[in-house]
């Protein structure tokens, strides 16, 4: 496994690889064993997800979801999807929002 592809599997799936999918779990136990910038990126995620996991949750409002509702399905070919990055809900969504200062706004 190469850094790129762990962390498209970090992004996807957060830093707790046991909830990785089994057949990807040992080889990212064995790019961790010998790659710093693998290690760096999931001490990386294990920070985001503590800091983001102690902010309140909230459930969106009625305007919130009307407005996700209104997002036309042709968004759903959008290049990012195809790059492996989750536009909605993902890993990198989430790095993105908590860089943009969602947590401050929130």
């Amino acid at each position: 496994m190469h850094v790129n592809r762990f962390q498209t599997l970090l992004d996807a799936h957060g830093p707790d690889i046991a909830r990785w999918p089994p057949e990807m779990r040992a080889e990212a136990e064995a790019l961790l064993a010998v790659s710093e910038q693998a290690r760096r990126a999931l001490a990386e995620a294990r920070l985001l997800d503590r800091a983001l996991s102690g902010l309140p949750s909230e459930s969106a409002g009625p305007l919130l979801r009307s407005a996700v509702l209104d997002i036309p399905e042709i968004h759903d070919q959008s290049p990012a999807l195809s790059a492996g990055h989750h536009a909605v809900g993902g890993w990198s969504a989430r790095r993105r929002a908590f860089a943009a200062g969602w947590p401050a706004i929130a």
